[in-house]
């Protein structure tokens, strides 16, 4: 269970709600523990599953909820969007749902992620036959989510197709902000555009948070590429007071990364991607950063505007920046660091 969940659910209990959450077995048993906390209403009531730690078996969870909501039904439900088979939820009442991204979202990013390919390179099998899945699962959604009571989207973008195009009335759309951790295509993307970058402007660094298949690749630019590993939350903070601009390149739109506000807080002007989930979300105002369309040649163009705007201007920023209130999360991406020349 994640720590915002827990402490979401510990809010709610501390009003004086009974919360019981179904989830899978947890890292110890140490006092640190919050199933160590059942007995005080101050808490919620955790239930976990059998199996192996940290591994979610969502028959076994639902077991536990059957019984439990036998001994006691229970008034409001909430799912997350990866607990919630339709053969299982559509006889509950008063159910509401955290949608992590839907099957439209889906299909978006699908394309997206074509688009990168060369045109001249033939489309893969296996891009086909997700195409045919997805549109399958589309058509599916629209029909049984009207089943649920109420939709808890985690973008702005999101919570627009629930209602445009799934249907949904606007009253049982809710849009609540959060984050997702994805692993897509961005690499080559970024790898492309900065090679270029770089091989222009001699003052400019690019630093990668994080390991992966990509460390020996981003090495092979030379010098002026640092790959640093992972980061504890410590180290994050002093990373984003440390660098310029903070680059976010990602080809999947759906859900909401909420890395560009941990940069933002720091005051660091942000480069990402424009897609809805982002340009409705975060870069709401272009004070706020640089948007780019999902293609090395445009992520290129922005990082060229970044260079010409230099250090000053983008200190500037920091002012705006500083003046927003946003939640910060324990993940970081890409970014690059630009020094005077």
């Amino acid at each position: 269970m994640e720590s915002h969940a827990y402490t979401l659910h510990t809010a709610l209990a501390r009003r004086g709600h009974h919360v019981h959450v179904f989830t899978s077995p947890l890292v110890n048993n140490s006092s640190d523990q919050p199933e160590s906390r059942t007995s005080s209403s101050n808490y919620p009531r955790i239930h976990c599953h059998e199996g192996e730690v940290g591994k979610w078996r969502r028959n076994k969870a639902w077991e536990l909820f059957d019984e439990e909501n036998l001994h006691e039904p229970f008034d409001v439900i909430h799912l997350e969007s990866v607990a919630r088979p339709h053969r299982l939820a559509r006889n509950l009442k008063n159910l509401s749902v955290s949608l992590h991204g839907i099957a439209l979202e889906s299909l978006q990013s699908n394309i997206y992620q074509d688009l990168t390919r060369n045109p001249h390179e033939p489309m893969s099998p296996a891009f086909n036959d997700s195409l045919y899945g997805v549109v399958s699962k589309v058509l599916n959604e629209i029909r049984f989510f009207h089943d649920y009571n109420h939709h808890v989207a985690i973008s702005d973008s999101c919570g627009e197709m629930l209602r445009d195009v799934y249907q949904i009335p606007r009253r049982r759309v809710h849009v609540i902000l959060n984050g997702v951790d994805e692993n897509d295509k961005e690499h080559p993307q970024l790898y492309k555009a900065f090679s270029k970058l770089i091989a222009k402007h001699h003052h400019v660094y690019l630093i990668v948070v994080g390991t992966g298949p990509w460390e020996n690749r981003y090495k092979e630019l030379g010098p002026r590429i640092r790959v640093l590993g992972s980061m504890s939350s410590f180290e994050l903070t002093a990373f984003y007071n440390a660098i310029d601009v903070f680059v976010n390149p990602t080809l999947r739109p759906q859900g909401l990364d909420l890395t560009p506000m941990e940069a933002m807080m720091s005051g660091k002007a942000v480069v990402a991607s424009r897609f809805p989930s982002i340009k409705d979300s975060i870069i709401v105002d272009d004070e706020f950063g640089f948007m780019f369309s999902p293609n090395v040649e445009s992520l290129l163009e922005a990082s060229e505007e970044v260079v010409r705007e230099g250090p000053k201007r983008l200190a500037r920023r920091k002012r705006t920046h500083k003046n927003m209130q946003l939640p910060c999360s324990q993940q970081a991406r890409w970014h690059w660091h630009m020094k005077d020349c």
